[in-house]
């Protein structure tokens, strides 16, 4: 089985509902407790998530 990296780009991601929306906001909250991002990063992914 192929599993994907944790840390893919944000780009490659596309939020299609409420529930994907709160799922990518929730990966990516995890990703800045883990500091694999910055609070710069998280602001700017979460602006795009928002968006879409």
């Amino acid at each position: 089985m192929k599993t994907t990296p944790k840390t893919q780009p944000r780009s490659a991601t596309k939020a299609t509902s409420g529930g994907s929306i709160e799922n990518e906001l929730k990966k990516l909250k995890s990703l800045l407790d883990e500091g694999a991002i910055t609070q710069q990063e998280y602001e700017i992914a979460k602006k795009k998530v928002l968006n879409q």
